[in-house]
């Protein structure tokens, strides 16, 4: 029996959008096509590309539509963080962390996505590098994947300094791959003869031993720039000096230059953007 049998049936037309639902919903998809675009500037440019004009242009919208939604590059960096970057982090870190107390191939297996990383991880590697100086981005971290990795890491939220311990080692070499397929061809590196020797130790619920203390004086010196050229090292030092005190946002071409005591002229003829 047809199951609208001995029934009337309206059918409703769908509400057309009103004028200012129209505005909103273009709205919500730029704002996705600006987040993607920015995705795709990351992974593949790194930060030196992730610039107003280069996402806008991959975006297909207008450099002042981008700059007017978000007015400072760090705010836009925060955005595709929190709504495109963190959760996969996240999730990435989680199944490692999982993966550790079932098998060698497991652990091979979700360790691989690290160190292979799809676009949304390779531009989280190049955002969590910039978060030490980008101050709106620092935030954004800390309170997603800052405040994850610190709950599982932490003894008292874990209950067992052991968990903890091996949670703080899995997401650091999980980590660590990530950032080493952002510098260097890492294909070749085998996981498998290299995890199962490690994951026989995660196995074994052993008391955490703690790291030798030693002093790393050479950290405590600025460094020598000698490239043999003076303006180029006045240059690099001020660089390093600015970003220190202001982070990298509130590090302008104009400070830098007048820092290390040469025009933006004598900058740019050696590096064509900050």
């Amino acid at each position: 029996m047809p199951l609208f049998q001995g029934h009337r049936v309206c059918l409703v037309p769908a509400k057309p959008l009103t004028s200012g639902r129209r505005v909103q919903q273009r709205v919500i998809n730029n704002d996705a096509r600006l987040l993607d675009a920015a995705v795709a500037v990351l992974a593949t440019g790194g930060w030196s590309e992730f610039t107003y004009l280069t996402v806008a242009r991959t975006a297909g919208l207008s450099r002042r539509s981008l700059q007017n939604r978000y007015p400072a590059l760090g705010t836009l960096a925060a955005a595709v963080w929190q709504e495109r970057c963190a959760i996969p982090l996240k999730e990435m870190l989680k199944l490692s962390m999982e993966a550790a107390g079932t098998s060698p191939e497991k652990l091979t297996q979700h360790l691989t996505t690290p160190q292979n990383p799809e676009p949304t991880l390779a531009a989280a590697a190049e955002l969590l590098t910039m978060s030490q100086f980008v101050l709106p981005l620092r935030q954004a971290v800390a309170t997603t994947t800052g405040a994850f990795v610190r709950s599982l890491c932490d003894p008292e939220e874990t209950g067992s300094v052991v968990v903890a311990a091996k949670s703080a080692f899995i997401s650091s070499l999980a980590l660590g791959l990530l950032f080493a397929a952002r510098t260097t061809n890492n294909n070749d590196v085998n996981l498998e003869s290299q995890i199962r020797p490690l994951f026989s130790a995660l196995t074994k619920d052993h008391l955490p031993s703690p790291l030798p203390k030693q002093q790393a004086r050479h950290l405590d010196r600025d460094p020598d720039f000698a490239t043999g050229d003076a303006i180029t090292d006045a240059l690099l030092q001020s660089m390093l000096d600015n970003v220190a005190s202001n982070g990298f946002e509130g590090s302008s071409v104009d400070r830098i230059a007048s820092a290390a005591g040469v025009t933006t002229g004598a900058l740019f003829a050696r590096y064509p953007n900050k």
